[in-house]
């Protein structure tokens, strides 16, 4: 895991997958995540930082819209709420 240090990202897109984030900041970013290795981030600020889902990640995304909209919505609001850590 490539690990980035007290480093200021504005207005880019930063690919997150396989890196750890200390003491960062993102300011008006789009933060891109493929389904790689989960990202860390710790001590970082956030300023109008938007999210993009690329390939598998998307994927898992598009498969979670298909189940709720085609009769699966509890299961899918499950899953949000073990994400959100209220279940």
């Amino acid at each position: 895991m490539e690990t980035i240090t007290n480093k200021a990202f504005r207005d880019e897109s930063v690919v997150v997958d396989d890196k750890s984030f200390a003491g960062c900041s993102f300011v008006d970013v789009i933060l891109v995540y493929s389904g790689g290795v989960l990202p860390a981030f710790v001590n970082c600020s956030f300023d109008d930082v938007a999210l993009q889902f690329e390939g598998t990640a998307a994927n898992t995304l598009r498969f979670l819209g298909g189940l709720s909209a085609n009769g699966f919505p509890a299961a899918v609001e499950n899953i949000s709420n073990t994400v959100r850590g209220t279940k």
